[in-house]
């Protein structure tokens, strides 16, 4: 009995903790909580830099792009420095529908495209961190390395 009570307790608080907060900081849990799932060490997981980029509702449903970085522990048992993540997702009344999940791998090559220019733009900056995570507080990023 007692482990039965100590596996609802937790899905319990998180159902208290969703009641509380706004619409913006639910969203902010629950994508935190996804991106842990895809960590090695989901309990060392330490979030920085967090921020939302909502696009105007056309119903009562939204559009909500979760944009961060995430340190955890690696298979070695030491914390990765930090990666950045994107969210994307549908929100409403009860509703928080997660499409897609996006963690920055290793690979900081710049696109073809970028490398001539003056913005060397990797993959994941072209494709999901400048696409989603971009709003007048935060401006594109150009980490690629020719």
């Amino acid at each position: 009995m007692k482990a039965r009570a100590r596996a609802i307790a937790p899905a319990l608080m998180l159902t208290l903790l969703a009641a509380c907060g706004s619409h913006d900081d639910q969203a902010r849990w629950n994508a935190e909580a996804a991106v842990k799932q895809r960590l090695k060490d989901p309990d060392s997981a330490k979030f920085s830099g967090v921020f939302l980029v909502r696009q105007p509702a056309q119903s009562d449903i939204s559009h909500v792009h979760i944009c961060g970085v995430v340190d955890g522990k690696n298979s070695f048992g030491a914390m990765t420095g930090g990666t950045r993540f994107v969210v994307v997702a549908l929100q409403g009344q009860n509703l928080f529908d997660i499409s897609n999940l996006q963690i920055e791998g290793p690979d900081r090559s710049a696109t073809v495209d970028s490398r001539s220019g003056g913005q060397p733009t990797t993959v994941f900056e072209k494709v999901y961190w400048n696409a989603y995570c971009v709003d007048a507080t935060h401006p594109p990023t150009f980490t690629g390395e020719r």
